[in-house]
């Protein structure tokens, strides 16, 4: 049995879709590279994390599942000189001290909502995080 393809069949195959990251268009929304080794980096991406060991020639995914967040956050991230990832999440603190294999949260920052994170350029070892949690009527404890 022959089966001709037909023009509105060839127009649907044909046309264009659109790809979306938690329902929105992937995009990458941060760029970090490591403060002592710039073959490793880190890009926040609107599905999670891409990490690259080779300059970027080459990224491993990790999914915001895997890192303990989700919806459509865009988590601040940071890199240490020790290699550890940093996440500031609505959840929490989150780190990876392998590269991005496992993540736990810091308890010191549990029930809080992080909103930023950097590495200390000073001091590469060592980052600090902003915390900011209502408190009711409109305010925060930052």
């Amino acid at each position: 049995m022959n089966i001709a393809p037909t023009p509105l069949g060839a127009a649907l195959l044909l046309a264009p879709t659109l790809a979306l990251a938690n329902g929105r268009f992937p995009a990458s929304t941060q760029l970090v590279f490591h403060p002592t080794d710039p073959q490793q980096i880190l890009i926040r991406v609107t599905f999670g994390l891409l990490l690259s060991n080779d300059g970027g020639k080459s990224f491993s995914w990790v999914c915001e599942k895997a890192v303990g967040y989700g919806g459509i956050q865009d988590p601040a991230v940071a890199l240490t000189s020790d290699g550890s990832l940093l996440v500031a999440a609505f959840e929490g603190l989150a780190t990876s001290h392998d590269r991005g294999c496992s993540f736990a949260f810091v308890q010191e920052a549990a029930k809080e909502f992080v909103i930023d994170v950097a590495t200390d350029r000073k001091n590469p070892s060592s980052a600090g995080a902003i915390t900011s949690t209502g408190k009711g009527n409109l305010t925060f404890n930052v």
